[in-house]
Order: structure tokens, then sequence, then C-alpha cells
């Protein structure tokens, strides 16, 4: 009787312990849940438990779909009423696979590395020079970064890498608007821990050099 018990209780677990749901979020982007439910007190919200047991609160509009791992999808995104909208149910799943396409592949190393460069450089510089470095430091960051949020991937670009998409315009602009706000992103952080660099560079070269 113990061997049955421990195998009925061994099948629950690898049935059930390791099942996951997914929300898909109209951003593209994925979080794994083990449950989830309409929030009683507003209909426009979801109650979501992740993984790590701690209950979430999703608005409505931010969510595509839930997904079951049997591979069951639940659809909550709901077309615009305008007829003229564009981003039915089929166009949306489309757009969003540019977006997934963008956050996995799309590559940001040099936006990157920019940011870090530039945010490095602007405290060095200005103190040399004995300009308040504190002050005047996150300007250059923040124009590289303005200049960087300008700027998306041309369709010509994309093509070269996902040449049967080229008739598919909502991949295309899923792809490239995510791309554009993944490099910015990165040009963000890489400015910012430039940045700390910087500072701490100038700090160290001011005290070597009295």
């Amino acid at each position: 009787m113990k061997v049955i018990s421990i195998f009925f209780s061994l099948f629950f677990f690898i049935t059930y312990g390791f099942s996951q749901d997914t929300v898909i979020f109209v951003s593209g982007n994925k979080l794994a849940i083990t449950t989830y439910y309409k929030d009683t007190t507003n209909n426009n919200t979801f109650i979501v438990k992740t993984l790590k047991g701690k209950y979430k609160s999703i608005h409505k509009e931010e969510i595509f779909s839930f997904v079951k791992s049997s591979g069951e999808e639940n659809i909550v995104f709901e077309p615009f009423e305008d007829q003229n909208d564009e981003f039915t149910i089929e166009n949306m799943k489309i757009y969003i696979k540019g977006e997934q396409t963008a956050l996995t592949n799309s590559k940001t190393r040099l936006a990157f590395l920019s940011g870090f460069a530039i945010g490095m450089a602007s405290p060095i510089l200005l103190s040399s020079i004995g300009a308040n470095y504190l002050l005047y430091a996150p300007v250059p960051i923040a124009t590289t970064n303005f200049i960087t949020g300008l700027t998306i991937p041309s369709e010509q670009s994309v093509l070269k890498k996902y040449p049967k998409q080229a008739t598919n315009k909502f991949f295309m602009e899923g792809y490239r608007y995510t791309s554009k706000n993944k490099r910015l992103n990165s040009s963000i952080k890489g400015g910012l821990i430039g940045l700390g660099v910087g500072i701490i560079s100038s700090i160290i070269i001011s005290r070597i050099s009295q």
C-alpha cells in the first residue's frame, strides 16, 4: 500500500507540480504563473499567482491571453470597437510575435557600449576642465538617449533577418518598435553605469593629482 501511495503522490507531483500557465502581454513579454482569476471587485483586473507564490494584479488591457500548460489559450484581448481598426485578434497575435522575436533576438550591445562610454567620459572630461561634472555630466547622456529613442530599425534591416515576413506589416511593426525600445533601455542602463564609473574615476584622478 505504501508503494502505491508513493507512486500516486509522485504521479500527482509530476503532473501538477510542474504545470504552469503563462500570461502573454500585449507588450510581448511573458510571465509564468500557477493560477489566475478575475478580480471580483474589478472586472477589468486579473489576479495572478507567480511561481514564487506572490499575487499580482494586472489590468485587462495589458494582457493578450493566458496559455495553459496543456497549450489551451484563453484570449483576453478585445479589438477596439472602431470597425476600421486593423488590430484584430489574429493581427495582434502576429504583432506580438514580432515583439517577442525582437525581445529575444535584437542586439543592443552597441547601444549599451555607446551609453556606457559617454556616461563614463562625461564626468572625467568635465572634471578636467574644472566644470561641475555632477551638474552637467547627465546632459550628454540624456542627449544620447534622446537620439537613440528617435531611431528605429529600418524595414530593410529587418527583412534581411526575416525575409519570410516581407509582406507582414504587423510583424514588422512589432519587431521594429520593440527593438527601438530595447535599444533605448540598454542605452539608459549603459549610461547610468558609465556615469557611476566616471564619477568614481574623476574622484580618484582628482585625489591623485592633488
